[in-house]
């Protein structure tokens, strides 16, 4: 079997998808989901989501010196989570796992970070702005408790 061991996974209504077991506990439906959607609920999905709000935010950003920046930025910060997401679900073992995991969770912070000075400059007054900061709080959240779980996981079957 070599230096890895397989993570056990299981299917969470995608055909095709699936996330190691020990994340499925941390996964909690976002706000904007129906019930009947909630039981479908997808992580990837939600980020992808993310992903779609920061690149509107990066479309009604100004054109200026200090809004093109922070386009740039953004537009790279807030799309990387759902890609690198895609590189975690097929992680060689649990600390892979959790490396991609904490990837993930550096770019959400830092679109956060990039998000609240578009707010506090204020760059863009929108409430697609704030939308999208709630979304990516919500997402830091989610992220921290999976890499803490992973750790978790990681200390109990050695």
């Amino acid at each position: 079997m070599g230096k890895y061991r397989k993570i056990k996974e299981k299917n969470v209504g995608n055909p095709g998808f699936s996330v190691p077991c020990f994340l499925e506990r941390v996964i909690n439906p976002p706000y904007f989901y129906s019930m009947a959607e909630m039981r479908k609920y997808d992580l990837e999905d939600r980020l992808v989501k993310f992903a779609i709000l920061a690149i509107e935010v990066c479309d009604i950003l100004p054109s200026s010196k200090t809004g093109n920046n922070l386009e740039h930025q953004l537009s790279r910060s807030g799309t990387a989570p759902a890609l690198i997401y895609g590189e975690a679900q097929a992680a060689e073992s649990i600390a892979d796992f959790i490396h991609k995991i904490k990837l993930v969770l550096k770019e959400l912070r830092e679109s956060r970070i990039i998000l609240r000075i578009i707010l506090e400059k204020p760059v863009l007054k929108a409430e697609k702005v704030e939308t999208t900061l709630k979304e990516c709080n919500e997402l830091v959240a989610i992220f921290t408790k999976s890499v803490q779980t992973a750790k978790q996981k990681k200390n109990t079957s050695q």
